[in-house]
């Protein structure tokens, strides 16, 4: 048998987590529904997203501090959860980061992912 399982995460954005979930190609099903697992068991989530496995998917949920928790039946969707929860809150920073740095003024000069995955961006701004 199978359940649900919390991932701890640091991200609190809802929209930059949408954001960095599209931008690696998963599918935002709804905004405050309910995660499905196995034998029909669910649980809510403020965002669910598609896992790719049917009648399975992975959801964000809020906690008191105002953190995401991302939660899903991890054994069953097949997904390697730290790497999931590593690439989503790389995308989310670099988002985060990107949208931060336009509203103090700068522009993206330069962005790059290297082949050993470091991400690097060039800002710019004139005074």
């Amino acid at each position: 048998m199978s359940h649900f399982s919390r991932v701890r995460t640091k991200l609190v954005n809802l929209d930059t987590l949408r954001n960095a979930l599209e931008e690696l190609g998963h599918q935002v099903l709804a905004e405050s529904s309910m995660v499905r697992g196995w034998s029909t068991r669910t649980t809510k989530a403020e965002l669910v997203v598609e896992s790719g496995r049917d009648n399975y998917d992975i959801g964000a949920v809020r906690n008191k501090d105002g953190t995401l928790d991302l939660v899903a039946d991890w054994s069953m969707i097949h997904v390697d959860q730290r790497a999931f929860v590593g690439k989503v809150s790389q995308r989310y920073s670099w988002i985060a980061l990107k949208e931060n740095a336009r509203r103090k003024g700068y522009t993206v000069a330069r962005e790059q992912v290297r082949e050993d995955g470091v991400v690097q961006l060039v800002l710019r701004k004139f005074v």
